[in-house]
């Protein structure tokens, strides 16, 4: 029986080794915040609707936390501008486990009148053992 070529054998390591930095580069993806995400329920909403309906998923192996405080943001041009709120948030923490997902619906009643445009509610969460916040943002367009 012939032993393989050294040009097979090092074709089979850099195979191996291309496998193993690709589980590694998958790994830390699921432990960084950049794989939590929050989504609007619909792209757009009339501008007379109280609610928007979001969805955090959580894409990384660490238990989330996050709350009921909100901002939100119109683009004017190209630069996002905050929309004053005059709202007392509860102030309540929430988990998303990991691989996760759980609606959460924001209050947009008390923001009269929103003008139509492009809208992002920002949102913090962070991880339960690092508690060094982030924001997440969910995008929608309000319509007549």
């Amino acid at each position: 029986m012939e032993s393989p070529s050294p040009k097979r054998k090092i074709r089979k390591r850099f195979i191996a080794l291309a496998l193993i930095a690709l589980l590694i580069a998958a790994f830390l993806f699921l432990l960084s915040p950049h794989a939590v995400t929050l989504t609007a329920g619909h792209k757009t909403y009339r501008v007379d609707d109280d609610t928007v309906t979001c969805t955090w998923r959580n894409g990384t192996l660490r238990t989330l936390l996050y709350g009921r405080h909100f901002t939100l943001e119109r683009l004017e041009g190209e630069t996002w501008k905050g929309i004053p709120i005059n709202t007392l948030f509860e102030d309540i923490g929430f988990t998303l486990l990991p691989l996760g997902s759980r609606a959460m619906t924001y209050d947009l009643s008390g923001l009269y009148p929103l003008p139509t445009g492009q809208y992002r509610i920002c949102a913090q969460f962070m991880q339960r053992r690092n508690r060094t916040p982030h924001t997440a943002y969910a995008h929608f367009t309000l319509v007549p």
